[in-house]
């Protein structure tokens, strides 16, 4: 089930409303109607029937109506319309329910209800804010019902910011010791949640977190998935600390994580934050912005954690951090990995694409081609296919695997009407060379390929000459086209 909103007081108090046990609908439904009240409505509901058709005669399906009405008011069948509903039914609606305020008021409904809303309240946990962090701390200490559900935790989101992704930078900086509590977090929480899978630390500010804060979040021994968003640190041994925390971690999300600490940081010490042995990444997702994430990084190849990589995505910035940090990634990985994903923000200028020689069980393969003029010895449409053409080679050529299945590319085309020229498709075509790079994509190596999606984001580009660079690709592409396992879209 994916992330709520946030729990609230509510939440926290449910379990504590719930007394005394909720009756069920037929019990409400009794306390109202006896029995000989029940017959009685039915007696009176037949009299009315007869009244009302008078001396006609009456149909075989009306007789079954009246029989049906009968025993409905004699008992036969549940008065209320939800009690003939099996309760599995309400379960699966239950489950479906990604709001949490509803959640806390299907509890309220019934006794049969309450179970399965306040597991799937508690399952799936978001705390936003120091005083829902607050008031949850201290009903898991005064209620037993509340512990008992923070047990079944299995996925945990934590978010210090007030007001979430769209709050300005002005205001969360006006505010930022207002709604601190991850330092506090794993000491409070962790060890009454031990189910606990999946963490998700979205906007929090770990500059200033005591050196016992790494031991407590070590209680949460049961976490496989971590993800850390827009959070702030002091430095990458912060980041050491935290990763190894989690002996069972398998998968590992960063995105847009930032370092108050500047510049190029070495080695030493980095031993001193040595996973456990045992620790093999699944699923690496990172967005490299920084020089220290890419130094980060290079310690993760070097420690083990990535040694059986089995998914692997990576965003670059513009920034010339490090050339060979994909190709290093990847050999790494090895034979274990199955699915790779690369992209570029910004221009892309000095992109370099990751060697795949060692990936000989790949199974996908995504990656972004940026085709643009950005340099003055450009000379026309020429000469940007060509680059494109050249980057193809360069990535196709170190392929492995036969067991590669699907392809995604993202193409950036930035061109002007200038650059475009006039010339037509096939006659920029008829002067390129494309003979190395269509031999590369017929070797066996591309036999077990079923769909190759190409998926171009044209900017500033009239909609024919946006069709012309579709059908330039595609021919580019010939010996996939051929196949019929290119699609064309857009992203």
């Amino acid at each position: 089930m994916a992330s709520v909103a946030a729990p609230g007081p509510l939440a926290a108090c449910a379990p504590i409303r719930i007394t005394p046990p909720l009756t069920g609908a037929d019990e409400q439904n009794d306390d109202v109607l006896g029995d000989d009240e029940l017959t009685a409505c039915g007696q009176i509901a037949d009299e009315q029937s007869d009244e009302e058709f008078g001396d006609e005669e009456i149909s075989d399906d009306e007789q079954s109506s009246r029989k049906w009405r009968s025993a409905r008011f004699q008992g036969t069948l549940p008065l209320a319309l939800s009690a003939r509903v099996p309760l599995e039914v309400f379960e699966l609606v239950m489950d479906a329910i990604e709001h949490q305020p509803t959640l806390v008021a299907v509890a309220l409904v019934c006794a049969a209800w309450y179970p399965r809303a306040m597991r799937n309240l508690y399952y799936n946990l978001e705390i936003r804010g120091r005083k829902t962090f607050n008031m949850l701390f201290k009903q898991c200490r005064a209620s037993p019902r509340v512990k008992q559900w923070l047990a079944g935790t299995c996925k945990l989101v934590v978010d210090e910011s007030k007001w979430g992704m769209m709050a300005s930078t002005q205001r969360r900086k006006k505010n930022k010791n207002d709604n601190r509590f991850l330092h506090a977090l794993p000491s409070g929480l962790a060890s009454l949640m031990p189910r606990v899978q999946t963490l998700h630390i979205r906007y929090g500010s770990l500059r200033f977190i005591r050196t016992d804060f790494f031991l407590a979040l070590s209680k949460f021994e049961s976490v496989k998935s971590l993800t850390l968003g827009f959070c702030q640190l002091n430095n990458i041994s912060q980041l050491r600390r935290i990763v190894s925390a989690f002996p069972q971690l398998t998968d590992l999300t960063m995105d847009n994580v930032a370092f108050t600490q500047q510049g190029s940081v070495g080695d030493a010490g980095a031993s001193l934050f040595q996973p456990p042995s045992h620790t093999r990444l699944r699923h690496l997702a990172v967005n490299v912005d920084n020089e220290l994430m890419a130094t980060f990084l290079d310690w993760m190849t070097r420690s083990g954690f990535c040694a059986s990589l089995a998914d692997l995505e990576i965003l670059f910035n513009d920034r010339p951090i490090s050339r060979t940090l994909p190709s290093k990634l990847l050999e790494v990985a090895g034979a274990s990995l199955t699915r790779y994903c690369e992209g570029y923000r910004g221009n892309g200028h000095d992109r370099r694409h990751g060697n795949l020689l060692q990936n000989t069980a790949l199974r996908s393969l995504q990656f972004q081609l940026i085709i643009s003029r950005h340099k003055a010895e450009d000379q026309g449409r020429r000469a940007v296919w060509i680059k494109a053409a050249d980057e193809l080679h360069g990535i196709f050529s170190t392929i492995r695997s036969r067991q590669l299945e699907h392809i995604e590319v993202h193409v950036d085309v930035r061109l002007d009407g200038s650059t475009l020229g006039s010339g037509q498709s096939s006659d920029v075509h008829e002067k390129l060379d494309l003979r190395d790079l269509h031999k590369v994509m017929s070797q066996p190596y591309f036999d077990a390929l079923k769909d190759v999606e190409v998926k171009m984001n044209v900017f500033g580009i009239r909609t024919p000459q946006a069709n012309s660079n579709v059908d330039e690709f595609r021919d580019i592409l010939q010996p996939w086209s051929a196949r019929g396992i290119v699609t064309f879209g857009r992203y």
